[in-house]
């Protein structure tokens, strides 16, 4: 074998090294080799060179070949001194038809990715030792497609190998005949195999054999200049597709719109985010003016936000409203950025539409039911809370037609409060009911578009002269007991949802309490005392409903982390500290979100979950909660002194075991820098009551401002000085409460706090 001219068995690692190994670095980086070969014999030699590599540093390989190449290759293996038998035993060779291997996977003349990974995965899990080890591997299926013609499936399975690369510590060499390369046809996908490789390596008629040693010096320097340059360019190339894939899958897959526009605020640019908010193709929009999405009453905002871009400023999270393809209105949140050319030149917009029509309508919706609960709690006579019913109902529905009809003494529903509805209509509707009078529990009906419905000639004519085209009736009942219906109409055919009706659902539910309270006559003291049950189910609606909205945000929260740290990850040395600085933002942003989200859901968890009281050994408890604190926060330097023997309490150890913690967490977050954080843990008896107290040496609260501690997203502090989401607090009072207790501080706002938490005493077992 000739070692002198071979880059395969190179031993020195230099930059100027071409060959396999020269490039097989030590860091464990996978690599990719091609080798481009004229005879078998240099084929067969340059395989076992590569493959001895392995056994020499105490790797393992596998050879997938034909049967010829794989006898010929071993035989050259054992004159290095190695034991194929042995090695295979150990576990450290493996070999392959490659013919016999190809036909596991290849269907219909295409190779199938799931089934190559389930024969070569099982094979590199071996050989790796369950990546402990690194694995030199020669496969010759490519070129065996090759010689079929078969560039695609060979191409194809070159980047099914790339994929395995980076699972695994692997250097892959595979090798083609340059025979099967000759002519203009297979250029394309003979730089298609050089592309999909980090190293290419030329064949073994490079160097002439007639050079003096001068020339094959220089000759050997021109070959390895141009190797340079291609691995160059090929990783460049690379880089730069998988960049602009990435940012491409960005923006077409973003679930907000992304648009580009001109300085004269004509589109040029689409995603498929903003054909799912606005309604318009790329097709249909591109080369129009942005005026096209904006209603009339708002089109004085473009001129202004074109004058700021022309500035070169951002615009951020500016809320307003735009217009659908079909019509009507979506809320969204822009963020505006100008686009520069390499002068600095602004030469167009970035623009980023969120929808945020979901966010608005649960504000909308909040914000409607909190006015409806007052109204009923103040409300002297029922027809202001009819009136209060049907104008919180216009706004959670998004309508401008209800109606409120009741049963009568004769047993017929009448119309008792509406909205945008003529006498004729009324008149004529009136005494309609969809269920029996004597139905127990009726369920609501909705009618998505009037003309499938089943109504009378005489009704469905009235509604039609009323040019209503979608219905809802809401049964109201009590006890199960129908006492009339609440209706919601609508202008179009509209889609009903049960997500979508809860609110009125919750409405319904206030409107039927009110009336049975007045027709029964009921004490004030019971008056009292339903109209609060009423609001706690009100109450308890809404922070369901918050729940599954404070659930749902945190998708794509994730999904701006996951995003801004790959982006970190695997570019951050490309980009300036202006864009690390911005992604360090994003993702810091993300965590703070998530930790919010995460503390609301805690905190709406404590107002739905069922609690079950049982004697708690406090003094068991917080040496568990303050043990774990100190492991898991060493670097805090905090000292944390529990009294001996802390008093038993009734209580629900999970809501308890969390109250404690942020008391905990508190009182070692709010202490001034440079001061060792001292925490103090005791119980007093308090009547029928044990107090827990925690006492801290930290910066204090002032007692103008412990009033509102807590309270949810209530900050004393400023969030630069001390992080937290402002519901910690919020979370130990609640607690506190649905275990039959209450919370409270102390502070004089210099010396320090003292919080306590008060709950029912247990006797000692």
């Amino acid at each position: 074998m000739n070692r002198v001219d071979s880059p395969l068995l190179k031993n020195q690692k230099s930059e100027n090294d071409s060959g396999a190994d020269s490039h097989d670095n030590d860091q464990g980086e996978s690599q990719h080799f091609v080798q481009f070969y004229e005879s078998e014999s240099f084929l067969e030699t340059r395989v076992a060179e590569f493959i001895s590599k392995a056994f020499e540093s105490g790797d393992a390989a596998v050879l997938i070949a034909t049967p010829e190449h794989c006898s010929a290759i071993e035989k050259l293996i054992s004159t290095q001194g190695f034991s194929i038998p042995e090695l295979a035993k150990t576990g450290r060779y493996f070999s392959f038809d490659a013919k016999e291997m190809l036909s596991r996977f290849m269907l219909t003349n295409v190779p199938n990715e799931k089934l190559f990974y389930r024969e070569l995965r099982p094979v590199l899990d071996k050989a790796t030792d369950g990546h402990r080890r690194r694995v030199r591997a020669f496969g010759e299926m490519v070129s065996l497609l090759c010689a079929n013609k078969n560039f695609d499936a060979a191409i194809k399975l070159e980047g099914m190998w790339n994929d395995l690369n980076l699972s695994y510590p692997i250097s892959l060499l595979c090798a083609y005949p340059m025979k099967d390369f000759c002519g203009t046809s297979v250029s394309e996908a003979f730089h298609q195999i050089c592309h999909a490789h980090s190293t290419v390596l030329p064949t073994e008629n490079s160097l002439a054999a007639s050079q003096t040693e001068k020339e094959r010096a220089k000759t050997i320097a021109v070959l390895e200049q141009k190797a340079k340059s291609l691995e160059t360019e090929i990783v460049t190339r690379k880089q730069m597709e998988h960049h602009g894939r990435l940012l491409s899958a960005i923006v077409q897959y973003s679930d907000d719109a992304i648009i580009s526009k001109d300085l004269n605020g004509i589109i040029t640019s689409w995603n498929a985010g903003a054909e799912r908010i606005f309604g318009y193709k790329s097709e249909e929009i591109v080369g129009r003016s942005v005026l096209t999405l904006i209603p009339a009453d708002r089109q004085d905002e473009e001129p202004g936000i074109l004058a700021r871009l022309r500035r070169g400023e951002r615009i951020d999270h500016f809320e307003t409203v735009r217009r659908r393809k079909d019509g009507s209105y979506v809320d969204v949140s822009l963020t505006v950025s100008p686009l520069k050319d390499e002068s600095g030149k602004v030469f167009g917009a970035s623009k980023i539409a969120r929808d945020i029509t979901e966010r608005k309508r649960a504000q909308q919706i909040q914000h409607a039911l909190y006015e409806l609960a007052s109204t009923v709690n103040g409300a002297v006579a029922l027809h202001e809370i009819y009136d209060a019913a049907l104008n919180a109902v216009c706004r959670c529905q998004g309508t401008h037609r209800a109606a409120i009809l009741l049963y009568d003494s004769e047993g017929v529903m009448r119309f008792r409060a509406w909205r945008d509805l003529s006498p004729e209509y009324r008149a004529a509707v009136e005494g309609h009911s969809p269920w029996a009078r004597d139905a127990l529990s009726p369920l609501p009906v909705c009618i998505d578009d009037i003309r499938t419905a089943n109504f009378s000639e005489h009704l469905q004519e009235a509604i039609a002269r009323e040019k209503i085209q979608a219905m809802a009736f809401l049964p109201i009942t009590y006890e199960g007991r129908l006492l009339g219906k609440f209706m919601v109409y609508y202008d179009t055919p509209h889609h009903f949802t049960p997500e979508e009706l809860q609110p009125a659902q919750t409405i319904v539910t206030q409107v039927a309490f009110a009336i049975e309270r007045r027709r029964t006559g009921e004490n004030l003291e019971r008056m009292v005392n339903e109209r609060t049950a009423s609001l706690r189910e009100a109450i308890a609606q809404m922070e369901e409903f918050s729940y599954s909205i404070s659930h749902d945000l945190r998708a794509p929260v994730r999904a701006m982390q996951c995003y801004a740290e790959v982006l970190m990850e695997d570019y951050g040395g490309e980009l300036d500290e202006h864009a690390k600085k911005y992604l360090e933002r994003i993702i810091h942003s993300g965590v703070r979100m998530d930790r919010l989200i995460q503390d609301i859901l805690t905190y709406s968890r404590l107002s739905r979950r069922e609690i079950k009281l049982h004697p708690i050994s406090l003094d068991r408890l917080t040496r568990d909660i303050v043990n774990q604190y100190l492991e898991m926060k060493p670097a805090s330097g905090a000292k944390i002194l529990v009294d001996d023997a802390l008093m038993p309490v009734v209580g629900h150890e999970a809501s308890l075991s969390q109250a404690i913690s942020n008391l905990l967490n508190n009182a070692i977050k709010f202490t001034a820098p440079d001061t060792q954080p001292k925490v103090h843990l005791w119980t007093e008896r308090r009547d029928q009551d044990v107090r827990l107290w925690v006492e801290d040496n930290g910066i204090g609260i002032k007692p103008e401002y412990q009033h509102r501690l807590f309270n949810v997203f209530e900050r004393v502090h400023p969030e630069k000085n001390y992080e937290g989401t402002g519901i910690g607090l919020a979370i130990v009072r609640k607690a506190a409460e649905r275990m039959g207790g209450k919370a409270g501080v102390e502070s004089n706002g210099v010396d320090g706090s003292k919080f306590w938490i008060q709950l029912p005493a247990a006797e000692k077992s």
